[in-house]
């Protein structure tokens, strides 16, 4: 049987519950945030690196043939 006449007041609870949460997780969220920055920006640069290593290497034997096709 539902009862419709109930009221039903949950945002309070919620609100405490989110708070106390978010409360106490500080450091592992900030531990957690800090790894997935480091990760990203080691993931740009290991790319980043390729990347240009290629070109260099490119250019080098432009050069070393002396032909530009």
């Amino acid at each position: 049987m539902l009862h419709k006449n109930i009221p039903n007041n949950n945002k309070d609870i919620i609100r405490f519950l989110a708070k106390n949460f978010a409360g106490t997780k500080k450091v592992r969220n900030t531990i957690l945030f800090c790894s997935i920055v480091i990760g990203i920006v080691a993931i740009t640069m290991v790319f980043g690196i390729s990347f240009g290593k290629i070109q260099a290497e490119e250019i080098r034997l432009i050069r070393e043939n002396g032909t530009a096709s």
